[in-house]
Protein backbone atom coordinates (compact mmCIF):
# COMPACT_ATOMS: atom_id res chain seq x y z
CA UNK A 1 0.00 0.00 0.00
CA UNK A 2 2.53 2.47 0.89
CA UNK A 3 4.69 1.61 -2.32
CA UNK A 4 1.31 2.55 -4.43
CA UNK A 5 0.79 5.65 -2.34
CA UNK A 6 4.23 6.54 -3.06
CA UNK A 7 4.46 5.48 -7.21
CA UNK A 8 1.20 7.65 -6.94
CA UNK A 9 2.41 10.83 -5.23
CA UNK A 10 5.82 10.33 -7.96
CA UNK A 11 3.32 10.38 -10.76
CA UNK A 12 1.41 13.23 -9.66
CA UNK A 13 4.64 15.10 -9.24
CA UNK A 14 5.78 14.53 -12.93
CA UNK A 15 2.41 15.71 -14.21
CA UNK A 16 2.02 18.54 -11.76
CA UNK A 17 5.80 19.61 -13.69
CA UNK A 18 4.59 18.36 -16.88
CA UNK A 19 1.28 20.70 -16.98
CA UNK A 20 3.82 23.88 -15.41
CA UNK A 21 5.98 23.77 -18.73
CA UNK A 22 3.19 23.25 -20.97
CA UNK A 23 1.73 26.85 -19.09
CA UNK A 24 4.80 28.78 -19.22
CA UNK A 25 5.22 27.74 -23.01
CA UNK A 26 2.23 28.82 -23.98
CA UNK A 27 2.17 31.51 -21.87
CA UNK A 28 5.71 32.59 -23.64
CA UNK A 29 4.12 31.58 -27.35
CA UNK A 30 0.94 34.34 -26.80
CA UNK A 31 3.41 37.14 -25.74
CA UNK A 32 5.44 36.49 -28.54
CA UNK A 33 2.49 36.28 -31.19
CA UNK A 34 1.07 39.48 -29.17
CA UNK A 35 4.42 41.32 -29.47
CA UNK A 36 4.76 40.51 -33.05
CA UNK A 37 1.57 41.76 -33.71
CA UNK A 38 1.81 45.10 -32.04
CA UNK A 39 5.15 45.40 -34.29
CA UNK A 40 3.45 44.32 -37.13
CA UNK A 41 0.93 46.97 -36.47
CA UNK A 42 2.90 49.96 -35.63
CA UNK A 43 5.01 49.25 -38.12
CA UNK A 44 1.95 49.31 -40.71
CA UNK A 45 0.15 52.37 -39.10
CA UNK A 46 3.39 54.60 -39.40
CA UNK A 47 3.50 53.58 -43.10
CA UNK A 48 0.14 54.34 -43.84
CA UNK A 49 -0.95 57.02 -41.58
CA UNK A 50 0.47 60.58 -39.94
CA UNK A 51 1.01 61.55 -36.66
CA UNK A 52 -2.10 64.08 -37.13
CA UNK A 53 -4.00 60.98 -38.46
CA UNK A 54 -3.52 58.96 -35.66
CA UNK A 55 -4.17 61.78 -33.26
CA UNK A 56 -7.10 63.58 -34.49
CA UNK A 57 -9.50 61.34 -33.36
CA UNK A 58 -8.52 61.61 -29.81
CA UNK A 59 -7.97 65.93 -30.50
CA UNK A 60 -11.09 65.80 -31.24
CA UNK A 61 -12.97 63.99 -28.58
CA UNK A 62 -11.48 65.31 -25.61
CA UNK A 63 -11.63 69.09 -27.01
CA UNK A 64 -7.86 69.63 -26.03
CA UNK A 65 -4.55 69.21 -27.80
CA UNK A 66 -2.09 66.16 -27.34
CA UNK A 67 0.68 67.07 -25.10
CA UNK A 68 4.32 66.48 -26.72
CA UNK A 69 5.44 63.64 -24.77
CA UNK A 70 3.17 61.88 -26.86
CA UNK A 71 4.41 62.41 -30.03
CA UNK A 72 7.66 62.74 -31.87
CA UNK A 73 10.30 65.48 -30.22
CA UNK A 74 10.55 68.12 -33.05
CA UNK A 75 13.86 70.61 -33.60
CA UNK A 76 17.32 69.81 -33.40
CA UNK A 77 16.74 66.95 -30.50
CA UNK A 78 14.84 65.19 -33.02
CA UNK A 79 18.26 63.93 -34.62
CA UNK A 80 19.82 62.73 -31.67
CA UNK A 81 22.86 60.33 -32.39
CA UNK A 82 21.76 60.43 -36.32
CA UNK A 83 23.58 62.04 -38.95
CA UNK A 84 22.71 65.65 -39.54
CA UNK A 85 20.57 66.74 -42.21
CA UNK A 86 22.26 68.71 -45.14
CA UNK A 87 21.47 72.14 -44.60
CA UNK A 88 20.69 74.12 -47.77
CA UNK A 89 22.50 77.70 -48.49
CA UNK A 90 20.13 81.11 -49.00
CA UNK A 91 20.32 81.00 -52.62
CA UNK A 92 19.19 77.53 -52.97
CA UNK A 93 16.87 78.06 -50.29
CA UNK A 94 15.64 81.28 -52.51
CA UNK A 95 15.47 78.78 -56.28
CA UNK A 96 13.88 76.24 -54.84
CA UNK A 97 11.25 78.48 -53.38
CA UNK A 98 10.50 80.31 -56.57
CA UNK A 99 10.79 76.97 -59.03
CA UNK A 100 9.83 74.12 -57.03
CA UNK A 101 7.34 75.47 -54.17
CA UNK A 102 3.70 75.58 -55.84
CA UNK A 103 1.94 79.22 -55.02
CA UNK A 104 -1.16 79.22 -56.37
CA UNK A 105 -3.87 80.08 -54.37
CA UNK A 106 -7.45 78.18 -53.86
CA UNK A 107 -10.43 80.01 -54.70
CA UNK A 108 -12.36 81.69 -51.60
CA UNK A 109 -15.71 80.79 -51.06
CA UNK A 110 -18.34 83.73 -51.05
CA UNK A 111 -17.95 86.27 -48.25
CA UNK A 112 -21.20 86.56 -46.16
CA UNK A 113 -23.00 89.77 -45.85
CA UNK A 114 -21.20 91.80 -43.35
CA UNK A 115 -20.78 95.28 -42.68
CA UNK A 116 -17.26 95.53 -42.17
CA UNK A 117 -14.99 96.33 -44.22
CA UNK A 118 -11.31 95.56 -45.35
CA UNK A 119 -9.68 99.43 -45.31
CA UNK A 120 -6.61 99.82 -43.33
CA UNK A 121 -6.85 102.77 -41.26
CA UNK A 122 -3.95 104.76 -40.48
CA UNK A 123 -3.19 104.53 -36.99
CA UNK A 124 -4.71 107.43 -34.93
CA UNK A 125 -0.79 107.50 -32.60
CA UNK A 126 -2.48 107.32 -29.19
CA UNK A 127 -0.57 104.56 -26.99
CA UNK A 128 -2.85 101.37 -26.39
CA UNK A 129 -1.62 97.91 -25.49
CA UNK A 130 -2.14 94.96 -26.86
CA UNK A 131 -4.33 92.27 -27.08
CA UNK A 132 -3.85 88.31 -28.19
CA UNK A 133 -7.02 85.94 -28.13
CA UNK A 134 -6.84 82.55 -29.13
CA UNK A 135 -6.66 78.60 -28.15
CA UNK A 136 -3.45 76.90 -27.17
CA UNK A 137 -1.43 78.58 -30.33
CA UNK A 138 -1.85 81.64 -28.73
CA UNK A 139 -1.17 80.38 -24.94
CA UNK A 140 1.94 78.84 -26.16
CA UNK A 141 1.23 75.06 -25.52
CA UNK A 142 4.74 73.13 -26.13
CA UNK A 143 6.65 76.25 -25.69
CA UNK A 144 9.93 74.72 -23.92
CA UNK A 145 13.69 75.33 -22.99
CA UNK A 146 15.53 77.03 -25.78
CA UNK A 147 18.10 79.87 -27.35
CA UNK A 148 18.63 80.62 -30.36
CA UNK A 149 21.66 82.59 -32.18
CA UNK A 150 20.77 85.51 -34.11
CA UNK A 151 24.01 88.01 -35.41
CA UNK A 152 26.39 85.96 -33.27
CA UNK A 153 24.89 86.81 -30.20
CA UNK A 154 22.73 83.79 -28.18
CA UNK A 155 19.41 84.20 -27.27
CA UNK A 156 17.31 82.66 -24.16
CA UNK A 157 13.70 82.40 -25.66
CA UNK A 158 12.46 79.45 -23.10
CA UNK A 159 9.05 79.20 -22.71
CA UNK A 160 8.25 82.35 -24.87
CA UNK A 161 5.10 82.36 -26.58
CA UNK A 162 4.41 85.16 -29.54
CA UNK A 163 2.35 87.64 -27.20
CA UNK A 164 5.87 87.44 -24.75
CA UNK A 165 7.91 88.38 -27.75
CA UNK A 166 5.82 90.64 -29.40
CA UNK A 167 5.77 92.47 -26.18
CA UNK A 168 9.34 92.09 -26.10
CA UNK A 169 9.86 93.80 -29.24
CA UNK A 170 7.30 96.37 -29.42
CA UNK A 171 8.02 97.65 -25.93
CA UNK A 172 4.00 97.87 -25.01
CA UNK A 173 2.35 95.77 -22.94
CA UNK A 174 0.52 92.70 -24.23
CA UNK A 175 -1.84 90.42 -22.97
CA UNK A 176 -2.22 87.04 -23.87
CA UNK A 177 -6.25 85.80 -23.68
CA UNK A 178 -5.31 82.01 -25.19
CA UNK A 179 -7.30 79.51 -23.56
CA UNK A 180 -6.08 76.22 -25.00
CA UNK A 181 -8.98 73.82 -26.17
CA UNK A 182 -11.68 76.59 -26.79
CA UNK A 183 -13.76 76.57 -30.22
CA UNK A 184 -14.17 80.02 -32.16
CA UNK A 185 -17.50 80.58 -30.74
CA UNK A 186 -16.12 80.07 -27.30
CA UNK A 187 -13.13 82.74 -27.69
CA UNK A 188 -15.68 85.16 -29.19
CA UNK A 189 -17.87 84.69 -26.23
CA UNK A 190 -14.83 85.66 -23.42
CA UNK A 191 -13.86 88.45 -26.07
CA UNK A 192 -17.52 90.22 -25.96
CA UNK A 193 -18.24 89.88 -29.65
CA UNK A 194 -21.12 87.20 -28.95
CA UNK A 195 -23.47 88.15 -26.30
CA UNK A 196 -23.84 86.78 -23.30
CA UNK A 197 -26.90 87.82 -21.06
CA UNK A 198 -28.68 86.96 -17.58
CA UNK A 199 -31.64 84.30 -18.04
CA UNK A 200 -33.60 85.13 -15.29
CA UNK A 201 -34.60 88.46 -12.76
CA UNK A 202 -31.87 88.09 -10.60
CA UNK A 203 -32.21 89.80 -7.23
CA UNK A 204 -28.98 90.17 -5.71
CA UNK A 205 -28.23 91.02 -1.91
CA UNK A 206 -25.29 92.45 -0.57
CA UNK A 207 -24.32 89.48 1.64
CA UNK A 208 -25.72 86.15 -0.25
CA UNK A 209 -25.64 84.45 -3.65
CA UNK A 210 -28.18 84.18 -6.04
CA UNK A 211 -29.06 81.47 -8.61
CA UNK A 212 -29.69 82.19 -12.17
CA UNK A 213 -27.82 80.90 -15.50
CA UNK A 214 -25.72 82.63 -17.90
CA UNK A 215 -26.69 82.10 -21.28
CA UNK A 216 -26.13 82.69 -25.03
CA UNK A 217 -28.25 85.69 -26.30
CA UNK A 218 -29.26 84.08 -29.56
CA UNK A 219 -29.85 80.39 -28.56
CA UNK A 220 -30.38 81.05 -24.91
CA UNK A 221 -28.32 77.54 -24.03
CA UNK A 222 -26.37 78.16 -21.27
CA UNK A 223 -22.73 78.83 -20.92
CA UNK A 224 -20.02 77.78 -19.32
CA UNK A 225 -15.90 79.41 -18.86
CA UNK A 226 -12.85 77.90 -17.13
CA UNK A 227 -12.17 81.75 -15.90
CA UNK A 228 -15.74 83.83 -16.43
CA UNK A 229 -13.42 86.86 -16.01
CA UNK A 230 -11.78 85.86 -19.64
CA UNK A 231 -8.50 86.41 -18.32
CA UNK A 232 -7.57 82.88 -17.66
CA UNK A 233 -3.97 81.95 -17.59
CA UNK A 234 -2.83 85.55 -18.21
CA UNK A 235 -0.46 86.35 -15.31
CA UNK A 236 -2.52 89.84 -14.73
CA UNK A 237 -5.50 88.04 -13.48
CA UNK A 238 -6.31 89.08 -9.70
CA UNK A 239 -9.61 89.28 -10.42
CA UNK A 240 -10.49 85.46 -11.49
CA UNK A 241 -14.62 84.71 -12.21
CA UNK A 242 -15.41 88.81 -11.93
CA UNK A 243 -17.56 89.85 -14.70
CA UNK A 244 -19.38 93.80 -15.42
CA UNK A 245 -23.10 93.66 -15.36
CA UNK A 246 -24.99 97.08 -15.62
CA UNK A 247 -21.38 98.65 -14.81
CA UNK A 248 -21.20 97.01 -11.88
CA UNK A 249 -18.90 94.14 -10.85
CA UNK A 250 -20.37 90.45 -9.71
CA UNK A 251 -18.47 87.01 -8.67
CA UNK A 252 -19.99 84.04 -10.63
CA UNK A 253 -19.60 81.35 -8.53
CA UNK A 254 -20.15 77.94 -10.29
CA UNK A 255 -21.15 74.65 -7.64
CA UNK A 256 -21.78 71.21 -9.82
CA UNK A 257 -22.93 72.87 -12.80
CA UNK A 258 -24.96 75.75 -10.97
CA UNK A 259 -24.14 79.27 -11.27
CA UNK A 260 -24.60 81.49 -8.50
CA UNK A 261 -24.22 85.50 -8.91
CA UNK A 262 -22.70 87.96 -5.92
CA UNK A 263 -21.91 91.33 -5.49
CA UNK A 264 -18.01 92.51 -5.78
CA UNK A 265 -17.31 95.90 -4.03
CA UNK A 266 -14.92 98.27 -4.67
CA UNK A 267 -13.87 97.41 -7.59
CA UNK A 268 -13.57 100.16 -10.37
CA UNK A 269 -15.26 99.62 -13.88
CA UNK A 270 -11.99 98.66 -16.40
CA UNK A 271 -9.63 98.32 -13.02
CA UNK A 272 -7.22 96.00 -15.13
CA UNK A 273 -6.11 99.16 -16.18
CA UNK A 274 -6.51 101.61 -12.80
CA UNK A 275 -5.72 101.03 -9.35
CA UNK A 276 -8.79 99.21 -7.99
CA UNK A 277 -8.70 96.57 -4.74
CA UNK A 278 -11.58 93.92 -4.14
CA UNK A 279 -12.32 94.58 -0.58
CA UNK A 280 -14.90 92.36 -0.33
CA UNK A 281 -17.41 89.76 -2.20
CA UNK A 282 -20.59 88.89 -1.68
CA UNK A 283 -21.74 85.65 0.50
CA UNK A 284 -20.94 84.33 3.87
CA UNK A 285 -18.59 82.28 4.68
CA UNK A 286 -20.50 78.93 4.20
CA UNK A 287 -21.96 80.04 0.73
CA UNK A 288 -18.72 80.84 -0.73
CA UNK A 289 -17.37 77.49 0.66
CA UNK A 290 -17.91 73.88 -1.32
CA UNK A 291 -21.33 73.98 0.52
CA UNK A 292 -23.78 74.63 -2.49
CA UNK A 293 -26.89 77.26 -1.61
CA UNK A 294 -29.91 75.36 -1.59
CA UNK A 295 -32.31 78.04 -2.18
CA UNK A 296 -32.42 81.27 -3.99
CA UNK A 297 -32.10 84.91 -1.77
CA UNK A 298 -35.15 86.87 -2.56
CA UNK A 299 -36.08 90.40 -1.65
CA UNK A 300 -38.23 89.27 1.49
CA UNK A 301 -35.58 87.30 2.87
CA UNK A 302 -33.30 90.80 3.40
CA UNK A 303 -33.28 92.88 6.28
CA UNK A 304 -34.86 96.11 5.41
CA UNK A 305 -31.59 97.76 6.12
CA UNK A 306 -29.42 95.77 3.19
CA UNK A 307 -28.63 97.21 -0.12
CA UNK A 308 -30.29 94.32 -2.83
CA UNK A 309 -30.16 94.52 -6.80
CA UNK A 310 -32.29 93.26 -9.55
CA UNK A 311 -30.88 92.42 -12.64
CA UNK A 312 -33.55 92.01 -15.46
CA UNK A 313 -33.65 89.19 -17.27
CA UNK A 314 -31.69 89.48 -20.37
CA UNK A 315 -29.25 91.67 -19.06
CA UNK A 316 -25.53 92.06 -21.05
CA UNK A 317 -23.06 90.27 -19.04
CA UNK A 318 -19.45 91.16 -19.85
CA UNK A 319 -16.30 89.21 -19.16
CA UNK A 320 -13.94 91.80 -17.06
CA UNK A 321 -11.07 91.16 -19.85
CA UNK A 322 -13.84 92.25 -22.47
CA UNK A 323 -14.64 95.71 -20.80
CA UNK A 324 -10.81 95.76 -19.24
CA UNK A 325 -9.39 95.73 -22.81
CA UNK A 326 -11.68 97.12 -25.00
CA UNK A 327 -10.07 100.08 -26.90
CA UNK A 328 -6.48 97.53 -27.13
CA UNK A 329 -5.30 96.63 -30.34
CA UNK A 330 -6.40 93.02 -31.42
CA UNK A 331 -4.47 89.87 -32.15
CA UNK A 332 -7.07 87.27 -33.32
CA UNK A 333 -6.31 83.99 -34.18
CA UNK A 334 -9.48 81.99 -33.86
CA UNK A 335 -10.60 78.52 -35.25
CA UNK A 336 -8.45 75.97 -34.93
CA UNK A 337 -10.65 73.67 -32.66
CA UNK A 338 -14.05 73.98 -34.76
CA UNK A 339 -16.41 76.58 -33.29
CA UNK A 340 -17.68 77.50 -36.82
CA UNK A 341 -18.69 73.98 -38.44
CA UNK A 342 -16.40 74.08 -41.37
CA UNK A 343 -18.61 76.67 -42.66
CA UNK A 344 -15.89 80.16 -43.51
CA UNK A 345 -18.73 82.63 -43.45
CA UNK A 346 -19.66 81.65 -40.17
CA UNK A 347 -15.69 81.98 -39.09
CA UNK A 348 -15.69 85.50 -40.38
CA UNK A 349 -18.63 86.84 -39.18
CA UNK A 350 -17.55 85.78 -35.46
CA UNK A 351 -13.82 87.64 -36.58
CA UNK A 352 -16.58 90.57 -37.34
CA UNK A 353 -18.39 90.28 -34.34
CA UNK A 354 -15.20 90.39 -31.93
CA UNK A 355 -13.48 93.43 -34.24
CA UNK A 356 -16.75 95.79 -33.82
CA UNK A 357 -17.32 94.79 -29.76
CA UNK A 358 -14.01 95.67 -29.22
CA UNK A 359 -14.70 99.38 -30.73
CA UNK A 360 -10.96 99.03 -32.03
CA UNK A 361 -10.29 99.72 -35.71
CA UNK A 362 -6.39 98.29 -35.16
CA UNK A 363 -6.13 94.70 -35.34
CA UNK A 364 -4.44 91.91 -37.12
CA UNK A 365 -5.72 88.53 -38.04
CA UNK A 366 -3.33 85.55 -37.61
CA UNK A 367 -3.72 82.51 -40.24
CA UNK A 368 -3.54 79.15 -38.83
CA UNK A 369 -0.32 77.21 -38.17
CA UNK A 370 -1.98 73.78 -39.13
CA UNK A 371 -0.53 72.27 -42.48
CA UNK A 372 -2.63 71.26 -44.75
CA UNK A 373 -5.29 68.89 -44.24
CA UNK A 374 -4.02 68.23 -40.39
CA UNK A 375 -6.44 70.90 -38.83
CA UNK A 376 -9.26 69.52 -36.67
CA UNK A 377 -11.05 72.87 -37.23
CA UNK A 378 -11.05 72.25 -41.17
CA UNK A 379 -12.25 69.46 -42.26
CA UNK A 380 -13.29 70.31 -45.80
CA UNK A 381 -9.47 71.30 -46.58
CA UNK A 382 -6.90 68.37 -47.85
CA UNK A 383 -3.35 68.07 -48.28
CA UNK A 384 -3.78 68.82 -51.92
CA UNK A 385 -5.93 70.93 -53.85
CA UNK A 386 -9.01 69.45 -55.76
CA UNK A 387 -6.25 68.27 -58.96
CA UNK A 388 -4.29 66.38 -56.38
CA UNK A 389 -1.31 69.12 -56.00
CA UNK A 390 0.19 70.56 -52.82
CA UNK A 391 -0.89 73.52 -52.13
CA UNK A 392 2.91 74.92 -50.88
CA UNK A 393 2.60 78.49 -50.20
CA UNK A 394 -0.43 79.40 -51.91
CA UNK A 395 -3.57 79.99 -49.55
CA UNK A 396 -5.35 77.06 -48.71
CA UNK A 397 -9.14 77.96 -48.86
CA UNK A 398 -9.73 79.03 -45.17
CA UNK A 399 -6.65 81.33 -46.00
CA UNK A 400 -7.57 83.17 -48.99
CA UNK A 401 -10.94 83.66 -47.25
CA UNK A 402 -9.68 85.11 -44.58
CA UNK A 403 -7.37 87.37 -46.73
CA UNK A 404 -10.75 88.31 -48.66
CA UNK A 405 -12.41 89.24 -45.72
CA UNK A 406 -9.29 91.57 -44.16
CA UNK A 407 -6.92 92.52 -46.85
CA UNK A 408 -3.55 94.15 -45.29
CA UNK A 409 -5.16 93.18 -41.79
CA UNK A 410 -4.29 89.19 -42.86
CA UNK A 411 -0.97 87.13 -42.32
CA UNK A 412 -0.74 83.93 -43.28
CA UNK A 413 1.21 82.75 -40.14
CA UNK A 414 1.91 79.29 -41.99
CA UNK A 415 3.59 80.56 -45.23
CA UNK A 416 5.32 83.21 -43.04
CA UNK A 417 6.66 80.46 -41.07
CA UNK A 418 7.75 78.74 -44.39
CA UNK A 419 9.87 81.28 -46.05
CA UNK A 420 11.29 83.07 -42.80
CA UNK A 421 10.65 80.88 -39.53
CA UNK A 422 14.29 79.05 -39.63
CA UNK A 423 15.95 82.57 -40.33
CA UNK A 424 14.33 84.00 -37.46
CA UNK A 425 15.58 82.49 -35.26
CA UNK A 426 19.26 81.70 -36.83
CA UNK A 427 18.81 78.58 -38.25
CA UNK A 428 19.34 77.05 -41.91
CA UNK A 429 16.99 75.16 -43.57
CA UNK A 430 17.69 71.55 -44.30
CA UNK A 431 16.65 68.92 -47.31
CA UNK A 432 14.05 67.65 -45.59
CA UNK A 433 12.50 71.15 -45.00
CA UNK A 434 12.49 71.69 -48.72
CA UNK A 435 10.27 68.63 -49.19
CA UNK A 436 7.71 69.87 -46.19
CA UNK A 437 7.95 73.04 -47.72
CA UNK A 438 6.53 71.77 -51.14
CA UNK A 439 3.75 70.18 -49.07
CA UNK A 440 2.96 73.21 -47.11
CA UNK A 441 4.38 72.24 -44.30
CA UNK A 442 6.29 74.18 -41.67
CA UNK A 443 9.44 72.84 -40.34
CA UNK A 444 9.09 70.26 -38.00
CA UNK A 445 12.23 71.98 -36.00
CA UNK A 446 9.34 74.65 -35.54
CA UNK A 447 7.32 72.31 -33.90
CA UNK A 448 6.73 70.63 -30.40
CA UNK A 449 4.02 67.92 -32.08
CA UNK A 450 2.15 67.86 -34.77
CA UNK A 451 0.15 70.99 -34.60
CA UNK A 452 1.94 72.65 -31.84
CA UNK A 453 4.94 75.28 -32.04
CA UNK A 454 7.89 75.07 -29.75
CA UNK A 455 9.37 78.33 -28.39
CA UNK A 456 11.46 78.87 -31.57
CA UNK A 457 8.49 78.16 -33.82
CA UNK A 458 6.50 80.96 -31.34
CA UNK A 459 9.32 83.47 -31.07
CA UNK A 460 9.51 83.61 -35.19
CA UNK A 461 5.77 83.85 -35.02
CA UNK A 462 5.81 86.85 -32.91
CA UNK A 463 8.32 88.58 -35.14
CA UNK A 464 5.97 87.86 -37.91
CA UNK A 465 3.27 89.40 -36.15
CA UNK A 466 5.55 92.20 -34.94
CA UNK A 467 6.08 92.98 -38.72
CA UNK A 468 2.84 93.19 -39.66
CA UNK A 469 2.19 95.19 -37.26
CA UNK A 470 5.00 98.06 -38.55
CA UNK A 471 3.39 97.70 -42.10
CA UNK A 472 0.13 98.61 -40.19
CA UNK A 473 1.87 101.24 -38.56
CA UNK A 474 0.61 100.08 -35.01
CA UNK A 475 4.14 100.23 -33.84
CA UNK A 476 7.66 101.21 -34.98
Amino acid sequence: MKKYIKDFLKKLKFHQKKIIIAGSLSILLIAAVIAGLAVWKLSNMTETQSAPEILSNLEGTVGITVPSEFVEISGEEQLGDEEPDETVSDDEFDEFIEEEVPCDDEEALKLPERTMTNESIPYDGRYREISCWGDSMTQGWGAGPASITINGMRKDISYYTYPSTLQELTGIRTYNFGMPGKTSEEIAIMQGGIPIVTDRDVVVTESGMSEFKLVKQSTGSQVYMDDYSGYGDEEYNEYPDVVYIMDRAFLITERHGRQFLSQVYQLELNSGKHSGSLIETGGTEETTAENTPTEETTAAETESSEETLTIPAGTRVYTKASVDHKDDILILEIGSNGGWASNYQLLILQYDAMIQSSGCKYYIIVGDTDDPGTSIGDTTQGETDEDGNYIGIGDTAWEAALREAYGDHFINMRTYLIENGLSDVGLMPTKSDLINYKKGNISKRLRSDWTHLNSMGYYAKGVGIYKKGVELGYWS
